[in-house]
Formats: C-alpha cells, sequence, structure tokens
C-alpha cells in the first residue's frame, strides 16, 4: 500500500513540475493584453503595457516559488 502512496506523491509533484512553465508564461501574457487593451480603449501612456507585463511576471514568479514550496513539502513525505 506504501508503493501506492510513494506512486501517487510522484505523479502529484510531476504535475506542479508540468505547471510552471504555464504559471511563467501566463503572467506576462495576461499582463500585456490587459495593459495592450487598456491603453487603446483609454489611451493611457506607453508604459501602462510595460508595467502590467511587469507585474504579471512577478505574479508568474511568486506563483512558481509557491508550486515549488508546495512539491518539496510533498517530497519530504516520502
Amino acid at each position: 500500500m506504501a508503493k501506492k502512496e510513494e506512486i501517487y506523491r510522484g505523479i502529484k509533484i510531476a504535475g506542479f513540475a508540468l505547471f510552471i512553465p504555464s504559471l511563467l508564461v501566463a503572467g506576462p501574457l495576461a499582463g500585456y493584453f490587459s495593459g495592450s487593451f487598456l491603453e487603446s480603449r483609454f489611451h493611457l501612456p506607453g508604459y501602462t503595457t510595460f508595467t502590467l507585463t511587469l507585474m504579471g511576471l512577478l505574479a508568474g514568479l511568486l506563483e512558481t516559488v509557491r508550486a515549488i514550496k508546495k512539491m518539496v513539502k510533498i517530497g519530504e513525505k516520502l
């Protein structure tokens, strides 16, 4: 029975690891498209897209760190 639990934990860790690239891509893309929309819709200055893209990147990095911490916690149970 313990063998099955180890396999499930390994699969859970792999799932988190495969999710990390999408976290790193989704944040900046959301920031870029949001900034472009806001600039065109409300005639905001040109640095709005850059600022929101940077904020999206930072949010993606933060979520990546959280996912890694969770993977480590799951791995410690092995």
